[in-house]
């Protein structure tokens, strides 16, 4: 067995206690960074190792973000199985809640979780050239060429350029999700790979071109987060509360 499929044992179908579930996120990616195929399987997409990044990362970054005296959380990844009982239905995660906040009201006592990455088109190009030559410049300057080389060149961007288009990407990405089929009470949560170094308020810029453009009439929140600064915002569905 290899490491990746270990790494996915320790969390598929199990009821965790959240902050165990964190812990062991903690634990398993600093092994994954010390080990000598670890960074390179991770940048391949490995099996275990893309799923470990792609949905138990950010699932427990989220978690960390909900965390409170009047309730405690358990945190299930669902890994293969991932759909409702006799139903095509699918979902990533489901989060159990108990205590006096659920008690009365004011948190949910189950739902369901629904992972998806924003990066860049040519990530998996800027991925390549990360094993194969250590760097690259913006992820917008890769391209591939006709005999199969990839090349990386230096560019810029005006003003706002960057977070228009990035707005653009990621605005495309949750209108897809927003047009499937998921589970009642639901959140999706959206792992950002801003792959240039940005302001908080390009962020900030970026919150607010999003919360101008998305109508949130599906999901029980949209918590859209950036993986490297760990910027994140929220979209509450409408008339939710």
């Amino acid at each position: 067995m290899n490491l990746g499929q270990e790494i996915l044992n320790k969390f598929e179908d199990k009821k965790i206690d959240s902050f165990k579930f964190c812990q062991l996120v903690k634990e398993e990616h600093e092994g994954i960074l010390k080990s000598s195929v670890g960074v390179k399987a991770i940048r391949e997409k490995k099996r275990g190792f893309k799923e470990f990044v792609e949905e138990i990362i950010p699932i427990s970054f989220y978690i960390r973000k909900k965390w409170a005296l009047d309730k405690k959380l358990f945190v299930t990844w669902c890994g293969s199985k991932k759909g409702l009982d006799g139903s095509t239905i699918r979902y990533d995660g489901l989060v159990d809640q108990v205590g006096i906040a659920v008690d009365i009201g004011n948190f949910e006592p189950k739902f369901y979780l629904e992972v998806t990455s924003a990066i860049l088109k040519n990530q998996h190009l800027a991925d390549q050239l990360l094993n194969e030559e250590g760097g690259h410049f913006a992820v917008k300057g890769i391209s591939k060429q006709r005999d199969g080389k990839v090349i990386s060149e230096v560019i810029s961007f005006n003003d706002t350029e960057y977070v228009d288009e990035f707005c653009e990407r990621l605005f495309d990405i949750i209108v897809t999700k927003l047009t499937k089929e998921y589970p009642d009470k639901t959140v999706l949560i959206v792992c950002c790979t801003m792959d240039i170094l940005y302001t908080s308020n390009d962020w900030k810029l970026l919150e607010s071109k999003i919360r101008n453009k998305i109508i949130n009439d599906k999901f029980i929140e949209i918590f859209i987060y950036d993986s490297t600064a760990e910027h994140f915002f929220t979209i509450i569905k409408a008339n939710h509360y």
